[in-house]
């Protein structure tokens, strides 16, 4: 009742406002300002010494001012009215919820399971009247303002007003100045409604936290009594009936939140359940030495079939255990996903028993992640952290990795081999089973449990049926092909990750239209935003680097080096996947956060100074094809002379030919010069440049003996024709000079030699006859005779076959010196002096 006259008395004001009815509120202004009225109407001949004009000026101003600040307050005064009947509300609300959590809390004090929901319920109620706190708080602030501002307008208009003007004016002065003490005055009333209910809740806000104080001190004997309940009643008791409810109702089509009973034949699943989990023991873990040793005597030779057999030993009891279970027990249907979702249950605490089996022998196992002393960290953790299950759910793989390889580098252990990651993966998701499980939301958690085990079946037929193909098999999952394995893990795990979110989507749109169990499953929309953005980031980190695999893998030698890039996107996407995150977590806008980094742009670009170096030039590398994987560099100061086998963002790897591996900065190919023998390589061609030094002594004109000689060489037919023909041509010219040796064309040992290189080389399949081909004189000298150079390409550009060829060219040139009198020039004193001994004979 009290409310109501309130509201209407608010509602009275603000419209005799409007009409500007100045004794309505009362007051020494109104009556001050009512009494020069009546003063100037009475006297309308007063004559005013001051500037009628310039007073009427600065008062219309105020009217105008006084109009737009009423505008406002009419819109401001609608929301305050709307606001304060919602939160009117609000606080009566809660204040039953919490005598409500009171009067659950001193009655449930036998069971510990609602005793900690209503101690979790208790802080969201805390949370909650915080932030209605905070808003009276804002609005009172808000009102005071006001207030003040209205004071400040009030007290101009009555120095305006005291300066003397027109009676037209000075009504005007009085019209408004009672305006503006009405708003003066309803917002004093707002002010005191305001501050009424704020001190109520900050009563209401100290009796909260007191009792929360209180139970803060029983939190660990909450927390043990509830494990002990839970193990005490494994299969009755309230823990029992939340764990089975909630799917049985939802398997059967009826609303998951329902815990009203428990249906009827929910026990058959257990016996239906039990009866392959215990085939499954007797044949897998029973069975295991017969099976080593019939693995050892019948398959030590033959690897495929023993892999076939694991698998077939692994999915055959399983099999064979469900269908015995079908047929014994008659259970419907629609509770085979539960069964499913029951094995992996007992899939998970098998691992869970071996990872312990292996810490008791003080071995160190393939993957040292204990499901179940992380599912009783994490809980706790989140308990008193107050953490929301999917910010735990998605955060605790990362510490998981931490821990992981943290205890293999203190043990010195070898890093596990990739085909052990997909049970490194399954105890990742058994710890979310787990964690789920224990919020109450087991609907989520079947449906989970569901995907991955259906998941784990088909990719074991899979490989079981790839095996078989043996070409294929032994390619793609050999021990040497580690890349292709990392491929498959890579692509795999996003893809699953994208299929259970989609079906988690679709299951929820489908039974209640919205998305309000990921709401709660999450505790507030802006946790479900964090969690959605970081699961986005990891899916995108997975996909860049199943496609630097893939690129690494396919494009092989002579491709792009996109690592530096994909380390950069790499780089970037985490940034902004863990920025965003925050953001959204926070309730603060991702403007805020990039307003921030730009504060400290310079610091940044200061810390990442190498970094920005060498991503510029990566992108002049990549962009400008400086160099690719494989191409052969030579850089001779800094002993780089060998193949490009790794471009990242910051260094250059370069195995030189003597298997020694060379790293520089990528920086260093955009600043200096380097050779680099791709053209060579695209070429098809590899230059083959050397030289025959001759002896000049050995040179001499053919006579006809030696022209018969070597004319019957077959390639140098055709050139000592063309040579005769010429020669007799130059004869039939020059008869009238005279006869003799010098006078006619005649024909050199080394001529003929010079055209049989050519007609040979021209002729040898392993010249390459579309690139540069020539037989040449050098400039000759005392040291070095006279160089015959053969410049031309070999068609082969591998070394050791080019190599080769360049071997047997000039092996044969050689041998084939002295068929044409020449002879190789050699420093040979002895040698020097006869010939010289012989000459002076002459």
């Amino acid at each position: 009742m009290c409310i109501r006259l309130n509201l209407f008395v608010i509602i009275l004001v603000s419209v005799l406002s409007m009409f500007s009815v100045p004794d309505v509120m009362g007051g020494s202004l109104s009556s001050s300002l009512s009494g020069r009225r009546a003063a100037a109407t009475k006297s309308p001949n007063v004559k005013i010494n001051y500037r009628d004009s310039v007073l009427a000026e600065e008062i219309e101003d105020k009217r105008l001012q006084v109009e737009m600040f009423e505008k406002t307050f009419k819109m401001d005064f609608k929301h305050l009215v709307h606001d304060l009947a919602d939160y009117r509300k609000s606080p009566q609300m809660l204040e039953r919820s919490y005598r409500q959590l009171l009067v659950l809390m001193n009655i449930s004090i036998a069971n510990p399971y609602e005793e900690r929901m209503i101690y979790n319920q208790l802080f969201q109620f805390e949370s909650d009247l915080d932030g209605l706190v905070r808003h009276y708080e804002k609005q009172a602030l808000t009102i005071t303002s006001d207030i003040s501002l209205l004071s400040h307008s009030e007290s101009e208009l009555m120095l305006l007003s005291a300066k003397g003007a027109s009676q037209e004016l000075i009504i005007t002065a009085y019209k408004f100045g009672d305006k503006l003490n009405a708003l003066i005055e309803l917002r004093k009333i707002n002010l005191r409604l305001v501050q009424e209910r704020l001190d109520s809740l900050l009563m209401l806000q100290t009796e909260v936290s007191g009792t929360l104080s209180e139970l803060e001190k029983d939190v660990p004997e909450l927390l043990m009594a509830y494990l002990l309940h839970l193990r005490v009643s494994l299969f009755s008791g309230p823990v029992m009936e939340r764990l089975t409810f909630a799917p049985s109702y939802w398997i059967m089509g009826q609303p998951a939140q329902s815990f009203a009973k428990m249906p009827e034949d929910f026990e058959d699943v257990y016996y239906s359940t039990l009866i392959p989990l215990a085939l499954w023991l007797l044949v897998y873990v029973g069975g295991r030495r017969a099976r080593e040793q019939m693995v050892t005597s019948y398959f030590s030779t033959h690897p495929t079939a023993k892999r076939v057999l694991m698998q077939i030993w692994m999915l055959a009891p399983l099999s064979v255990g469900l269908l015995i279970g079908a047929q014994f027990i008659d259970f419907p249907s629609r509770l085979l996903p539960l069964q499913l979702g029951l094995i992996f249950a007992f899939w998970v605490a098998m691992k869970a028993a071996w990872c312990l089996r292996t810490i008791r022998m003080g071995t160190m196992p393939a993957t040292p992640l204990y499901p179940l002393f992380w599912v009783f960290v994490l809980g706790t953790l989140g308990q008193f952290l107050h953490v929301p299950l999917v910010m735990m759910a998605v955060i605790w793989p990362v510490v998981l990795l931490g821990v992981a390889v943290t205890l293999w580098k203190f043990s010195k252990r070898p890093y596990p081999p990739l085909e052990r990651n997909l049970g490194k993966v399954s105890l990742y998701l058994s710890v979310m089973v787990c964690l789920i499980c224990l919020e109450g939301h087991v609907y989520f958690a079947i449906l989970f449990s569901m995907w991955w085990f259906l998941f784990a079946v088909c990719l074991q037929l899979g490989m079981a049926v790839a095996i078989l193909l043996k070409e294929k098999s032994e390619d793609f999952f050999c021990k040497e092909n580690e890349r292709s394995k990392g491929l498959l893990l890579s692509l795999s795990i996003p893809v699953v990750w994208i299929i259970l979110l989609l079906a988690l989507l679709i299951w929820t749109v489908s039974q209640f239209g919205e998305i309000s169990l990921l709401y709660k499953i999450a505790g507030n929309p802006h946790t479900l935003s964090a969690a959605v953005v970081l699961l986005v980031m990891i899916l995108t980190l997975r996909f860049l680097t199943a496609f630097e695999i893939a690129h690494s893998t396919y494009a092989g030698v002579g491709g792009r080096p996109l690592k530096g890039f994909l380390q950069v996107s790499r780089f970037v996407v985490f940034c902004l996947g863990v920025g965003l995150t925050v953001c959204f977590a926070m309730d603060r806008s991702p403007w805020a956060l990039l307003g921030g980094v730009g504060a400290v742009a310079a610091a940044l670009f200061l810390l990442f100074k190498d970094t920005i170096l060498a991503l510029v030039a990566g992108v002049r590398i990549v962009l400008d094809d400086l160099v690719r994987l494989g191409d052969w560099i030579e850089i001779d100061d800094m002993g780089v002379d060998g193949n490009v086998i790794d471009v990242s963002l910051h260094c250059i790897k370069i195995q030189n030919f003597d298997r020694t591996i060379v790293t520089i900065p990528t920086i260093t190919l955009t600043k200096r010069s380097f050779k680099n023998w791709r053209g060579m390589s695209e070429s098809g061609g590899r230059r083959i440049k050397r030289s025959i030094p001759l002896d000049l002594s050995s040179i001499f004109f053919l006579d006809e003996q030696w022209r018969e000689s070597l004319g019957e060489i077959r390639l140098l037919k055709d050139w000592f024709t063309k040579k005769e023909a010429r020669r007799d041509a130059f004869k039939a010219e020059a008869a009238s000079i005279g006869t003799g040796i010098l006078d006619s064309e005649s024909i050199t040992n080394l001529a003929a030699f010079r055209g049989y290189i050519e007609a040979w080389l021209s002729a040898h399949e392993d010249v390459h006859k579309g690139l540069t081909f020539i037989v040449r004189h050098l400039d000759p000298g005392a040291q070095t005779g006279l160089p015959l150079e053969i410049y031309i390409f070999a068609n082969d550009t591998d070394w050791v076959r080019y190599e080769a060829i360049q071997a047997d060219l000039f092996d044969h040139l050689l041998a084939a010196v002295p068929v044409f009198g020449l002879r190789v020039y050699q420093r040979n004193a002895l040698h020097d002096g006869r010939l010289a001994k012989e000459n002076f004979m002459r």
